[in-house]
């Protein structure tokens, strides 16, 4: 297998791009693609007492499908960070490790950043931290362009309209009395549902 990859930057990834942090020894964040509308890049999943739910960074208008996705910006004066940290606690407020892990998220939510892609990239170097995940990651210096040889693209493995469950294992999740479970929900779902196991549940997976 392929020990490099390349994904694209996404805020509070699934689970699922979080496995590939462990499947995969190097990880380049691709740095240099156009803004894409309606992906990951700017929002997450999560699961509330109504079901899976997206929270959503809102972004300054303009043309940010044709802009690098490093140069996106934040509309930082919408008070979107007291919004997601109020979801959030909402929807995990009484899961196992909510309030062993508020602590570390609770800056991640309030940083001032100006740009997307930076704020994201803090997010990943800390949940990579937090997990203790050995996993390289780089940023591209250019735009790769396929065919790529010695990465394996994953850029456009993780979106919305593709967030199935491939991981074939569940866990204990905080409404699992009157929901189903919930697949590939935000690595945020499965650090407060199985705390300091998360890093074992994802390696316990066969690649």
């Amino acid at each position: 297998m392929n020990i490099k990859a390349v994904l694209a930057t996404n805020y509070f990834p699934s689970i699922e791009y979080v496995r590939k942090l462990i499947l995969y020894e190097v990880i380049y964040i691709e740095a240099w693609e156009n803004y894409q509308k309606h992906s990951f890049r700017n929002r997450c999943q999560i699961c509330t007492s109504q079901g899976r739910t997206t929270l959503s960074i809102p972004l300054l208008k303009g043309k940010n499908n044709n802009c690098i996705i490093k140069d996106v910006k934040i509309a930082n004066y919408s008070d979107w960070p007291a919004h997601h940290a109020k979801s959030i606690k909402t929807a995990y407020g009484k899961s196992p490790f909510y309030a062993h892990y508020e602590e570390w998220l609770s800056p991640l939510l309030t940083m001032q950043k100006t740009f997307l892609y930076d704020l994201n990239m803090v997010i990943l170097e800390s949940i990579i931290q937090l997990l203790e995940l050995s996993t390289i990651l780089n940023e591209t210096t250019s735009y790769i362009r396929q065919p790529i040889h010695e990465y394996m693209d994953l850029r456009n493995a993780h979106n919305p309209k593709n967030s199935a469950n491939n991981l074939n294992k569940t866990y204990e999740q905080v409404f699992s009395d009157r929901l189903a479970f919930v697949p590939n929900l935000s690595i945020l779902d499965l650090i407060f549902c199985m705390g300091p196991e998360t890093t074992h549940w994802l390696k316990s997976i066969g690649s």
